[in-house]
């Protein structure tokens, strides 16, 4: 039976203005919560049969918050089986990439799927990869490659298959989801925004990872490990709670998330509650992406893209401000959606990249917030 007990440390920082340093905080074993910070005595009044566990020297501080998190693809792109090629963790060249191709196109069965995260086009210094170049890679296996900014996927032929396509044929574009055409119609193997990126990974999870919620798990270790102790998951969808929901559930879950559900999802209006989980399981709001990324040159900028042969090898457009012209939605179309989901009771966050859509972000919460009537209130949209 688990019993209750006082830390004590050199120093508590407590974020709480009226008492910023504390000596020591009670925590119930009953509830699992802190019950008293203060002095040792203040604590020892509050929990009198409290064990007292003295950290020394230690500092105690309040668990980090990561604000932006995307604990989905984040725990199934970022370790095995799917590989990860990101300059900065083992493969700063396009060279080296090319040599784990080769390697895993020697190893791996004839129609096994394959998954690749992390492509940095700029920093590899390389083209837009494509059906065309993809297919010469791996003719006999459905391959994808979630590109870093996760704004930007790219895939071979006989990914097309895996997607349900019939003769290599995207379905119609959508302002989260658009495909690249070759001239007669068939996808010339690159899709943009994340609708785009969520279709393709849900459709290679099944033959790619045998246990997400495994995977899952591994990532809020991650982030336990590293100080984490709330996060928010930045781009929520229905059929994702069930494995959030059993990890909440769990007596030692060392993360709370907050879910902010994507507009376009096929089941918008959900409502979620994990009974006695609610604190550690629980809907914050709506995410909304208004544009893509400077990286792959789909911010929405008023300045011209620099010219640079470095920009010019990666397939980024210069010389010419996109401007609103690669928004996801037009403004119109944006108070549109803040008009369909905002209330008073949650948050709006929006992906914005670009300070011409910034001014158009900014234009429609002010009309929404006043219509809703928060314009002075502590509303907090993001």
């Amino acid at each position: 039976m688990k019993s209750d007990f006082i830390l004590k440390a050199a120093s508590v920082i407590t974020m709480d203005p009226s008492l910023p340093r504390a000596e020591a905080l009670a925590i119930s074993a009953q509830s699992g919560r802190i019950t008293a910070v203060g002095s040792l005595l203040e604590c020892q009044r509050a929990l009198p049969d409290a064990e007292v566990r003295d950290l020394g020297a230690t500092v105690l501080m309040p668990g980090f918050i990561q604000a932006h998190d995307h604990p989905i693809p984040a725990s199934v792109l970022c370790q095995l089986p799917a590989h990860w090629i990101a300059p900065f963790v083992g493969y700063p060249t396009w060279n080296d990439v090319e040599n784990l191709f080769a390697e895993l196109r020697q190893q791996t069965p004839s129609g096994q799927p394959l998954m690749f995260n992390g492509l940095d086009r700029l920093l590899l210094q390389i083209p837009m990869p494509d059906r065309t170049s993809l297919d010469k890679y791996f003719p006999d296996n459905p391959v994808v490659i979630f590109d870093i900014t996760g704004h930007a996927v790219y895939f071979n032929t006989a990914a097309t298959q895996l997607f349900g396509w019939t003769k290599a044929t995207p379905p119609p574009d959508k302002a989260d989801a658009r495909w690249a055409r070759r001239p007669d119609g068939t996808s010339s193997g690159v899709g943009f925004e994340t609708s785009a990126f969520q279709a393709a990974l849900f459709s290679f999870l099944p033959h790619t990872i045998p246990n997400p919620l495994e995977n899952l798990g591994a990532w809020y270790a991650t982030l336990a490990r590293n100080g984490f102790t709330a996060a928010g998951d930045m781009a929520f969808m229905d059929n994702l709670f069930a494995p959030m929901e059993s990890l909440a559930q769990m007596a030692d879950c060392p993360v709370r998330f907050s879910l902010y559900q994507v507009t376009y999802d096929p089941n918008p209006q959900t409502s979620y509650t994990s009974g006695d989980n609610g604190s550690m399981i629980r809907k914050a709001g709506w995410k909304i992406w208004m544009d893509g990324s400077p990286s792959i040159a789909t911010a929405s900028i008023s300045v011209p893209y620099l010219d640079s042969p470095q920009a010019r090898v990666a397939n980024i457009p210069t010389r010419k401000a996109p401007g609103i012209s690669v928004l996801n939605y037009t403004s119109k179309e944006f108070v549109a959606l803040l008009d369909k989901f905002a209330n008073a009771n949650v948050q709006i966050a929006t992906h914005i990249n670009g300070d011409a859509g910034i001014d158009v972000v900014l234009d429609g919460y002010e009309q929404a917030l006043t219509r809703i009537g928060l314009i002075e209130d502590d509303h907090r949209w993001r």
